[in-house]
């Protein structure tokens, strides 16, 4: 989880004349959010498709699979 975009600038870096698209979740992509200031200043072509689910994915999945179910949640604001 954070590994998207960070791989995402190295792939783009190493194969400029490719196109390189990141799909990401909002949770991974806000624990690296500062690679945008990368994105920009290298002036990549990078595309990121931003899936919005609310959640940390990953965190929910090692919960259900090691722990039967959450531990810990907070309701989101509606």
């Amino acid at each position: 989880m954070g590994f998207g975009i960070p791989a995402a600038v190295g792939a783009q870096m190493a194969r400029p004349e490719d196109m390189v698209i990141c799909v990401s979740g909002d949770g991974s992509f806000m624990m690296n959010v500062q690679e945008l200031g990368t994105i920009k200043r290298k002036q990549l072509p990078l595309k990121i498709v931003l899936l919005d689910n609310q959640r940390l994915g990953m965190v929910r999945q090692w919960q259900q699979l090691f722990f039967d179910g959450p531990l810990q949640r907070n309701q989101p604001l509606r």
